[in-house]
């Protein structure tokens, strides 16, 4: 049966609708060009299901390509981080032929994913390798923090902000910080992690002169408004660029 199994993911463009499963899956399916070739390998198929018996055989035949790009150049690796599949990723960390760090089209890395979805375990698994950049910026100059501090995930926060190796204020190319992005979504525990270090600026503006306290209160984000308002040094008047 796994044989069978093998066969099937290693020409799986003959037998798997890659369209059929994307389309169904919304997050994954946008800025896809379905016109073009896939390159989704077999590899692409079992580490997006999380099918470890088959990833384990598939990197031992001859010829895999364990760091091929499919159509918007996610690895195996970038799609078993993507959707939290721990086992798949300590298969394929444990390659030495593995491109950790690499790429997509938007510059997202496998780290990246795992930070973006809260993947908490799986960033653990990829930044234990010791080699992997956990402050890599993507194509808007967002790093992995921001991401997860935009997406509300405390626990992954709180791992990043762990490293010596990670910039809790980095801003993206609208100078937006991790902790705006917290403040601006209302994400109260979030906001809280990055104000007890004394690295951070509580009132560092982005591009239009707008802090972390104006767009609290902008959308009505009470908790965060009492966090901020409870600092000595925030100023809750500082105006943006249009006074």
């Amino acid at each position: 049966m796994k044989q069978l199994a093998l066969k099937l993911f290693g020409d799986c463009n003959s037998h798997m609708p890659t369209k059929i499963l994307l389309k169904a899956q919304k997050p994954y399916c946008y800025a896809v060009d379905f016109n073009k070739p896939s390159a989704f390998s077999g590899l692409h198929w079992a580490s997006f299901f999380g099918i470890v018996e088959i990833v384990t055989g598939l990197v031992e035949i001859e010829g895999c390509d364990i760091n091929q790009a499919d159509f918007m150049g996610n690895t195996p690796l970038h799609w078993a981080a993507r959707r939290g599949r721990k086992g798949v990723v300590k298969i394929l960390l444990g390659r030495d032929d593995i491109n950790l760090d690499q790429p997509d089209d938007y510059g997202r890395t496998p780290l990246w994913w795992a930070a973006y979805n809260g993947h908490g375990e799986v960033l653990g698994i990829l930044l234990g390798r010791g080699d992997a950049n956990p402050d890599r910026l993507d194509n808007y100059d967002r790093t992995p923090l921001w991401w997860a501090a935009q997406n509300g995930h405390e626990a992954v926060v709180k791992i990043l902000l762990r490293r010596d190796d990670v910039n809790p204020g980095n801003p993206d190319i609208n100078h937006q910080t991790p902790l705006w992005c917290a403040a601006y979504n209302g994400h109260e525990g979030v906001v809280r992690i990055p104000l007890g270090r004394d690295d951070v600026s509580p009132n560092q503006p982005d591009n239009r002169g707008r802090t972390p306290f104006w767009r609290a209160a902008c959308y009505g984000h009470e908790g965060v408004v009492k966090i901020l308002r409870g600092r000595d040094d925030v100023c809750t008047d500082k105006p943006d660029q249009c006074g």
